[in-house]
């Protein structure tokens, strides 16, 4: 496969900022109204600020290792009801078909904050959403999720010829489906989603093991999603030779089977981006975090906080992108 990386370092990466606004909105506020070139809307209306900005505020930076680190503001105490910066960086590059490989040492966690890593079409949903790590709060499992224009679902049970790697059994993933429906109608937005049974996927227990590789692959024949520990490797990926065949049955499968995927998913961004509150981590605050599951009494008061921060942040050793 023809190699184009787009973050090894900032600088390389077109990013931009904006204020996270911590009143819950609609989950797809998160990805609508893009302009030219895409800003970010995390669940706000506050201002875009320029890259240059979160570079000179500690926001965006690159380590001596050559770490691209991307944070939330863990310096600023607010008061209830203002909005705290956070970050959001872009490929330039847009892929149709592809292989998608991000080695990812730490990702955000804790209590209000709702990291992704996604890649998105355009004129949402018509191009497609891919989300390739998604959580909230203090949730330790990977949700991957697909959104898509009507005419597509997911096949529980398309063809197998896969091994899993753990078990040694023929599957066609190796995740839990949670949702089936992936097209977003007037009513309903929540995508057709596995679950990684792993607590190793996301939040404390992927940072826990210096993280690991995540790989998104989409083909005609349909999409799916690997994510590999830190001490698992594929020694392919690790050379720049990336070989999907070898890799075994993947976490997540959307087969083509039920939805044709040329047609539904195309000229797609990556993206990673730090929300806080919003509909999900909003919505599930009380649950995940509320009372004695460590937060403040609101996920609006937990914001105010800049202590509250301290792990809201990407460290990513390199994102390649393969066509």
């Amino acid at each position: 496969m023809r190699s184009s990386t787009f973050l090894y370092a900032l600088p390389l990466a077109a990013l931009a900022v904006s204020a996270a606004q911590v009143n819950p909105r609609s989950h797809k506020s998160r990805f609508h109204r893009r302009s030219s070139p895409p800003l970010p809307q995390g669940n706000t209306p506050g201002p875009v600020l320029l890259r240059s900005f979160a570079q000179s505020q500690g926001l965006a930076y690159v380590q001596g290792d050559n770490t691209a680190v991307m944070t939330v503001d863990n310096y600023s105490d607010l008061s209830e009801g203002e909005n705290r910066n956070s970050v959001r960086i872009q490929s330039k590059t847009t892929i149709s078909t592809g292989l998608v490989i991000a080695d990812i040492f730490d990702m955000p966690h804790g209590c209000s904050v709702w990291p992704s890593l996604w890649q998105v079409g355009p004129n949402w949903p018509a191009g497609g959403e891919i989300d390739i790590i998604e959580g909230v709060n203090n949730l330790q499992l990977n949700q991957m999720t697909v959104h898509s224009s009507e005419g597509c679902t997911l096949d529980k049970n398309p063809p197998a010829t896969t091994v899993n790697n753990t078990t040694g059994k023929v599957e066609a993933f190796t995740s839990n489906i949670i949702a089936t429906g992936c097209a977003t109608t007037a009513t309903s937005n929540a995508g057709c989603a596995f679950q990684d049974p792993s607590t190793q996927s996301y939040g404390t227990g992927f940072n826990d093991i210096a993280g690991g590789v995540f790989a998104s692959l989409v083909q005609d024949s349909g999409i799916q999603i690997w994510r590999f520990p830190r001490y698992a490797i594929p020694s392919d990926i690790t050379s720049q030779n990336p070989d999907p065949t070898t890799w075994g049955a993947p976490s997540a499968y959307w087969s083509s089977s039920s939805c044709d995927i040329s047609s539904h998913f195309y000229n797609m961004n990556v993206v990673f981006d730090i929300t806080l509150c919003g509909d999900w981590a909003g919505s599930a605050y009380s649950q995940t975090c509320g009372g004695s599951k460590g937060g403040a009494s609101s996920c609006a008061a937990q914001v105010t906080q800049a202590s509250n921060y301290k792990y809201a942040s990407w460290k990513i050793n390199y994102v390649a992108i393969y066509q």
